[in-house]
């Protein structure tokens, strides 16, 4: 169901961006034509007493206008913590899930972070903004004292 939910909503921009275009409308820019399903959530939480971790849920892209993706990446504050790449030789076209190579990435605990996807296809050189969150903040780490307890 969600699939077919994805499909159409990449069926529905098609159609709209070809009315664009029709009417004699040039769009202002070369952009990417990779489309979220929805919005990019993510959180953070601490994951022992002073490691905190960044969980991204998972997302769902499509292309269209015959393109075909090949690359996905995701930063953390403007630094690479997920790269993606495609097979050259099959790259995935139409609505695609990849499938997480880590359930989270570290994260230092007390820090706000932003989360962006970025993402190129076949129809464009690089990679280009298609969706991103506010600032995840991630709690404060606090150092646990063990002190062992001697009975005799």
């Amino acid at each position: 169901m969600r699939r077919l939910v994805t499909l159409w909503a990449i069926c529905g921009v098609a159609v709209a961006a070809l009315g664009l275009r029709s009417s004699g409308a040039q769009p202002a820019a070369a952009a990417t034509t990779v489309v979220t399903s929805g919005t990019l959530n993510a959180s953070c939480y601490r994951a022992a007493a002073t490691v905190c971790k960044l969980r991204v849920e998972p997302f769902m892209v499509g292309t269209f206008f015959g393109t075909r993706l090949e690359a996905l990446q995701l930063q953390a504050n403007g630094q690479p913590i997920w790269d993606f790449r495609t097979d050259v030789s099959n790259p995935p076209a139409g609505a695609y899930g990849p499938s997480p190579v880590a359930l989270d990435f570290g994260a230092v605990c007390g820090h706000a972070y932003g989360i962006a996807l970025f993402a190129d296809d076949t129809g464009q050189e690089g990679l280009s903004l298609v969706a991103q969150t506010g600032l995840v903040a991630c709690p404060l780490g606090q150092a646990e004292v063990y002190v062992p307890l001697v009975t005799r």
